[in-house]
């Protein structure tokens, strides 16, 4: 068996056409991490309007719609030389400070145009914001980020915070200011910073229409909630770059997972290089039985003493355990050129679940490796029918055109399946391919669980191989 194994590897690595596909990997795999740097470094390329262009805009709004402090905003950020984009980007203290001059004038021009007596002490809150303004564009002129950190930081209270919260930006920001540290110095914090905030904001509004006993969408609480709980994480543990659980129930379904790091962006954009292994897969078992009938080299092998089921299952061990250390090879590559790109500081990036209100926090490079082979199952099962197509026919343009029609299309049938409420599909290998739904327990199809889908999985690969070895033991050369 062991020299039928070493025969089929040779005659592998005979083929021009396996060297092709191994440099096409490559070739992906680099492609995608330069293309990750490079447009991680060109983020300011994102198109906005002119200041000049938009206050235009802005003064021509009819009085209904007309708002005084944004353009007030815009003229502050104008005499500042400020862009669009500085305003828009609250990884910078100035846009921050931008946005809580808009917020007080906001209540400025509010009390104005009220006018009412009843409002309690009205003209005092007025000074208040009116100094508050005051300060914020002396900080811009002055390009004085410490006195607007303190007048954040003195400015916060638990009214609209929840007490948490309160104390850890306050504690954040006085490390800021304890320790000399400039925001702009590291914009990629102070922006979780600006994010907790406003999570924490949300949180403890919806928190305290939870506790009145008001209705609430309880969807929108949770994931208002892990949003809060994972920025928390995050500044508790000085943790800049994770992955996540994508928290909106209407986007997890497209996207589960979120990467908030360049590295295991790249890493995670990598994983799509499994469609090259799945193509040299499904050609290499769609081809390794039929082509030795249609080049009727199966004559050679058939004449030498050994069985049949011999010649089968080698050719069988042969693409399975090459299929396995090709995905090994080209998750190694991967992360090796991750490093070389990026450098080694996020591969501690922790994974974060939020479950019953609380982190569970995991490693997110074996997070990255998991779905790597979870990817490697599915082009598996998808070989193996390749593999048995390439038994039953001579032909291997059937065995390899129906496992990549298979393999691409397979998601899209189920989803149409489920929206005609087609609950048979359950039972057919194509629902139960996704070995992410196995490992999450998340199911297309009501009523499925892992020990069901595993079973149906094990089910078809016995048939699949059964019918294969059956067809080859049995054929006429």
């Amino acid at each position: 068996m062991l020299n039928l194994i070493k025969n089929e590897y040779s005659k592998l690595f005979h083929k021009k056409s396996t060297y092709f596909f191994l440099a096409a990997i490559v070739l992906f795999i680099i492609g995608i991490s330069v293309f990750t740097k490079f447009s991680c470094n060109n983020n300011d390329d994102i198109y906005y309007s002119s200041i000049d262009q938009e206050l235009q805009y802005a003064t021509t709004e009819t009085d209904e719609y007309r708002d005084d402090a944004y353009i007030e905003e815009l003229k502050l950020a104008k005499s500042l030389d400020y862009t669009m984009q500085d305003i828009y980007d609250n990884s910078r203290w100035e846009s921050n400070a931008l946005s809580d001059y808009y917020s007080y004038l906001s209540s400025i021009n509010s009390f104005d145009k009220d006018g009412s007596s009843d409002l309690v002490n009205s003209n005092e809150d007025r000074e208040h914001y009116q100094k508050l303004c005051d300060t914020i564009v002396s900080s811009l002129k002055d390009n004085d980020w410490k006195s607007y950190i303190q007048l954040t930081a003195d400015s916060i209270n638990n009214d609209g915070h929840t007490k948490d919260g309160a104390k850890l930006l306050k504690d954040t920001y006085e490390n800021y200011l304890k320790n000399d540290i400039d925001p702009d110095s590291n914009t990629q914090k102070y922006s979780l910073i600006s994010n907790f905030s406003q999570y924490d904001i949300s949180y403890s509004d919806l928190l305290s229409t939870k506790k009145s006993g008001a209705s609430y969408d309880e969807t929108e609480f949770n994931t208002t909630e892990s949003n809060y709980l994972i920025a928390k994480y995050q500044l508790e543990n000085d943790i800049d770059s994770v992955i996540y659980k994508n928290p909106d129930p209407q986007m997890s379904s497209y996207e589960p997972y979120i990467y908030t790091g360049n590295a295991f962006l790249s890493l995670k954009r990598c994983i799509n290089a499994t469609i090259i292994i799945a193509l040299i897969l499904i050609i290499l078992a769609g081809t390794t039985v039929s082509s030795e009938f249609s080049n009727g080299t199966i004559k050679f092998l058939l004449i030498t003493p050994v069985k049949r089921y011999k010649i089968f299952w080698s050719k069988f061990i042969t693409f399975l355990t090459y299929g396995f250390v090709l995905t090994l090879l080209s998750y190694v590559l991967t992360v090796l050129l991750t490093i070389i790109v990026f450098g080694t500081g996020e591969l501690s990036t922790p994974l974060l679940i939020v479950k019953n209100g609380s982190i569970i926090a995991s490693s997110g490079l074996l997070h990255i490796l998991s779905n790597f082979f979870m990817t490697f199952g599915a082009i598996m099962i998808t070989a193996i029918i390749a593999f048995m197509l390439s038994a039953l026919f001579r032909n291997s343009a059937i065995a390899i055109a129906i496992p990549i029609m298979i393999y691409l299309g397979s998601d899209m049938a189920v989803s149409i399946a489920q929206m005609l409420s087609l609950d048979f599909v359950r039972y057919t290998i194509f629902a139960n391919m996704s070995f992410s739904n196995i490992v999450e327990n998340s199911f297309t199809f009501f009523g499925m669980t892992p020990i069901f889908s595993v079973s149906v999985i094990a089910i078809h690969i016995f048939l699949f191989l059964f019918i294969a070895h059956d067809a080859f033991t049995r054929r006429n050369v």
